[in-house]
C-alpha cells in the first residue's frame, strides 16, 4: 500500500476547499439574483400602483374636494420618482420625463384648469400606461399634453 505525500493530501485539501467555496459563491450569487429581481419585482408593483392612483384621482372632480387634487399630486410625484428605476424605462426611455414635467404642470396654479378639463383624457392616458407603462406611445401622448400646457 502506497501512503500519499503531504504534498498530495494539501493539494487534496486545498482543491476541496476551493470546491466548497466556488459552490458557497454560486449559492450566494443566485440568492443575490433572487433578492435583485423580487426587488425589482416590488418596484414594478409599487409604479403601477402610483399610475393607477393618479388615474383614479383623474377621475374625480378637483373642485369638490383639494384632496382629490393633492392625491394626484403626490402619485404622479411618486411614479416620476420610482419610473427610473422601473423594468419599463428600459423600454420607454422617456417615462420618467414625461411623468416629471406632467407632475410640474400640476405643481402649477396656473395650469389646473387645463388639467381639470382635460381630466377625461388624462384619466385615459394613465390607465392605458398602468396597464402597460412600456406603452412608449401613450407616453408620447403624455408628452404632447405637457407640450400644450406650458
Amino acid at each position: 500500500m502506497i501512503m500519499p505525500t503531504r504534498r498530495t493530501v494539501v493539494f487534496s485539501v486545498a482543491i476541496l476547499i476551493l470546491a466548497a467555496l466556488l459552490a458557497n459563491r454560486a449559492v450566494q450569487q443566485h440568492r443575490a439574483q433572487n433578492n435583485l429581481s423580487a426587488l425589482q419585482q416590488r418596484v414594478d408593483e409599487a409604479f403601477r400602483t402610483q399610475l393607477s392612483l393618479a388615474a383614479s384621482s383623474l377621475g374625480t372632480d378637483f373642485d369638490e374636494d383639494e384632496s382629490n387634487f393633492n392625491a394626484c399630486v403626490a402619485s404622479v410625484s411618486a411614479a416620476a420618482a420610482l419610473a427610473g428605476q422601473t423594468s419599463f424605462e428600459s423600454r420607454n426611455d422617456v417615462l420618467d420625463v414625461a411623468l416629471d414635467r406632467f407632475g410640474k404642470i400640476l405643481l402649477n396654479p396656473v395650469n389646473r384648469q387645463a388639467v381639470t378639463q382635460n381630466a377625461p383624457t388624462l384619466r385615459a392616458l394613465f390607465v392605458k400606461l398602468s396597464a402597460d407603462p412600456a406603452d412608449a406611445d401613450t407616453t408620447r401622448q403624455l408628452s404632447a399634453f405637457t407640450g400644450n400646457v406650458r
